[in-house]
């Protein structure tokens, strides 16, 4: 499945190295993308029950989704 999430705070590719760096230690996510110019974040996971997770760390990492 894939998901694309809007968040909140991404103004550099420095942001983008973070996001990408820390959701690729998730298990089950995989094809991360961040596009910094729309503020979105996309990746493949097997279940929904990985889209909290992910959301969650993003919130930690000072990015929180925009539901």
């Amino acid at each position: 499945m894939k998901t694309t999430i809007q968040v909140q705070n991404i103004v550099c590719s420095g942001c983008a190295n973070t996001i990408t760096t820390k959701l690729s230690n998730l298990e089950n996510i995989t094809h991360l993308q961040v596009d910094v110019e729309r503020g979105k974040v996309s990746f493949n996971h097997s279940s929904e029950g990985d889209v909290p997770l992910v959301k969650e760390q993003l919130k930690i990492l000072g990015y929180p989704s925009i539901d």
